[in-house]
């Protein structure tokens, strides 16, 4: 999961991969028991979640000794590609994922050192991994595609359940493609000026909102979603004139992701 979080190489051969496994095994796998990454890289083949490439003949079963067989064959393995792209595109499933793992290996939560060292803790809103490889345009255009990706899967239309109700998953690349595209600065053509002041972790006090409410399964694009102040976006949601705005910034985020993406 960190590799997709990161955007790097979804699959890694074996001999890649096995000293760094056995490590972390050995770090942060239960004090009495020695590292087996072969166990995990083997039994995750019988799920739908796993790929295993790269090797002649059939897969040998995950107990016993297979050691051997995948020295000699060097597989690669990773997430399959839908999986893969779910996690490195939505921020809530791969919660979701973190989650489950925690509660059922780690008596509740993964160790954040162990987070920190796969890639896995949490970034902030705004930052996107490998950013400073990329131009604001590029980072942009990246996340769109991951966006439109997530959509084309339907990851979309899922759900999830808080506080008793219903409610659709949110992209966190959607959010960071605004905030790049705001360029630190509310995006209400009207705006009678944003605080000059920061959040704690220095960044510029914006929220980024759905034109048209995500609860109500608003789309889940930039091309409908707005980076505003929060007096802006108190209008927006409980203004008089909210409608009014509304309409205004659906025109607005239409016209500036236009400029984007024109630019390719």
């Amino acid at each position: 999961m960190g590799r997709a979080a990161g955007h790097r190489p979804r699959l890694v051969f074996w001999r890649d991969a096995n000293t760094e496994l056995r490590g972390l095994m050995r770090e942060y796998g239960q004090p009495s028991s020695r590292p087996t990454p072969e166990f995990p890289i083997l039994a995750l083949t019988r799920t739908d979640v796993w790929e295993l490439q790269g090797h002649v003949g059939g897969i040998p079963p995950a107990h016993g000794e297979p050691m051997a067989w995948l020295d000699e064959q060097n597989p690669s393995f990773g997430l399959a590609t839908w999986a893969y792209e779910l996690i490195a595109s939505d921020e809530s499933a791969r919660s979701e994922a973190i989650a489950i793992l925690g509660r059922r290996f780690f008596n509740g939560s993964l160790p954040e050192a162990l987070l920190g060292e796969v890639g896995l803790r949490q970034l902030k809103r705004g930052d996107t991994p490998s950013a400073q490889d990329w131009s604001p345009l590029e980072a942009y255009l990246r996340l769109c595609q991951t966006v439109e990706a997530a959509e084309a899967r339907g990851d979309h239309d899922r759900s999830t359940v808080s506080a008793a109700r219903e409610q659709p998953v949110r992209s966190s690349a959607s959010v960071k493609a605004v905030l790049i595209r705001s360029g630190g600065r509310c995006e209400n053509p009207l705006c009678t000026g944003q605080p000059n002041d920061v959040n704690k972790d220095g960044e510029p006090i914006l929220e980024v909102d759905h034109v048209h409410d995500r609860a109500k399964w608003g789309r889940d694009h930039p091309i409908q979603m707005i980076a505003l102040c929060p007096n802006c976006h108190a209008i927006k949601t409980r203004g008089r004139t909210g409608e009014q705005l509304r309409e205004l910034l659906l025109l607005e985020a239409r016209a500036r992701h236009s400029t984007w993406v024109s630019q390719v």
